[in-house]
């Protein structure tokens, strides 16, 4: 059996070598010459102890955008991004073209495994129909499951060999298939599914889920700073009790390909389906008000120092979308650039992971040019070295990601404000 994984980015490269390091005869494409080019000469932003791991034991390595390729394999792996338009619309247009490259290129009798996230009723309504047009048929011609994808970049605890999956297939027949090859895949339980419905709402729900508790407690961070209380000394408070409560922190925004994109699926096909979910889409509402309400915090206070916004030198400190990795897919740090340079700010960058975002060579420089820091990634060479580098020529600290103490600023009279708090 050999494996083509269709998508080398943040999930296909690490399938790839996770399917290496279980023994698979496995190759991957990806339509874009220049990341196939870089990867084969061992080049990626893509970290992970997989990755890593597998550019280090396998030094040949089978990259290609050729897709005459296709033919080769018995199974395809499709992993490629499920983005939004400028109207908040799910586009479907990797994963169709993905799976025309199958039919139009691969082999009959194959098993097409679709890990991209979309909504319930993707593959029948979407896929299949791509199948019907080129009369393949279904547990003849191909074989389709649906295993959403789970990912974390820059957790080092949860990789894509020990993550839990769920899989459904179009067919029973297509199940079992699709469930034997991931109980080889990976080295964690695999939850057979009832149907590839159930199976494709799964990852929306997980990511929807935690869209809504960072909504309500964003939420919570603007009653706390109308009402005087500091939100993270009250959800740690209520994280003392031991049953029914998970706490969520609040901060600037939500970055990533899934939690800020995710939800949008599922509420543009609800209300293509007649129901219009209006919890959903308020908490993105909510979330997506991070920003501009963060800059608006800022301004504030700098009137109230009576220094205008206007000219202000304004460091923007972290632009990936998370703490420790050079990931900027929907980060919020855009958004908040935007807003700020609208206001006429003076605005710079430092973030140590995406140097060509960066304006500066090291934080020192960085914080000795500001007069305003606002802090959008709580990466540990901030977290860790913020509080003894800052001077007193910065007059306002916005701790976006509510990780400083307070005090180590108030000290040096520094203005501090962080998220409700």
């Amino acid at each position: 059996m050999k494996i083509c994984v269709i998508g080398l980015g943040y999930v296909g490269l690490p399938i790839y070598f996770q399917a290496k390091f279980k023994g698979f005869d496995v190759f991957g494409f990806d339509v874009n010459k220049k990341k196939i080019e870089e990867l084969k000469d061992g080049i990626t932003e893509i970290k992970g102890r997989i990755p890593e791991q597998g550019f280090a034991k396998f030094k040949e390595n089978d990259f290609t955008f050729d897709v005459t390729r296709l033919k080769e394999a018995d199974v395809y792996i499709i992993c490629v991004p499920t983005p939004i338009d400028e109207f908040k619309n799910p586009d479907y247009s990797f994963v169709i073209g993905a799976t025309q490259l199958v039919i139009d290129n691969g082999k009959k009798g194959c098993l097409v495994c679709e890990e991209s996230t979309v909504n319930p009723g993707t593959m029948e309504e979407i896929v299949m129909p791509l199948f019907d047009k080129a009369n393949w048929i279904v547990d003849k011609d191909y074989h389709l499951v649906h295993c959403p994808e789970r990912i974390d970049p820059g957790n080092e605890n949860y990789e894509v060999d020990n993550i839990p999956r769920c899989i459904g297939g179009l067919t029973e027949k297509s199940l079992e298939k699709g469930y034997e090859l991931y109980s080889k895949l990976i080295d964690a339980p695999i939850k057979k599914m009832s149907s590839i419905r159930a199976a494709e709402m799964t990852k929306i729900v997980e990511n929807t889920f935690r869209d809504v508790n960072i909504a309500y407690v964003n939420q919570l961070a603007k009653i706390a700073d109308v009402i005087d209380v500091d939100i993270k000394e009250v959800i740690e408070g209520a994280a003392t009790k031991p049953y029914a409560f998970m706490p969520h922190w609040p901060g600037i925004g939500i970055g990533g390909h899934c939690i800020p994109v995710d939800p949008y699926y599922l509420i543009e096909y609800s209300k293509h389906k007649g129901l219009d979910p209006k919890f959903l889409s308020l908490s993105r509402e909510v979330n997506d008000s991070m920003p501009k309400y963060s800059v608006g915090k800022v301004q504030e206070i700098l009137n109230e120092l009576g220094k205008p916004m206007k000219d202000t030198k304004v460091l923007i400190l972290g632009y990936s979308y998370k703490a420790n990795v050079s990931d900027e897919r929907e980060t919020p740090a855009k958004e908040v650039i935007k807003i700020l340079k609208e206001r006429l700010a003076d605005v710079k960058v430092y973030d140590p992971f995406i140097l060509n975002k960066s304006e500066f060579n090291n934080l020192q420089d960085a914080l000795n040019w500001s007069e305003a820091v606002i802090l959008c990634t709580a990466h540990n060479e901030f977290v860790d070295n913020v509080p003894k580098l800052i001077k007193n020529n910065v007059i306002l600290l916005f701790d976006g990601r509510n990780v400083f103490d307070k005090e180590l600023f108030v000290k040096k009279g520094i203005r501090y404000k962080g998220i409700g708090r």
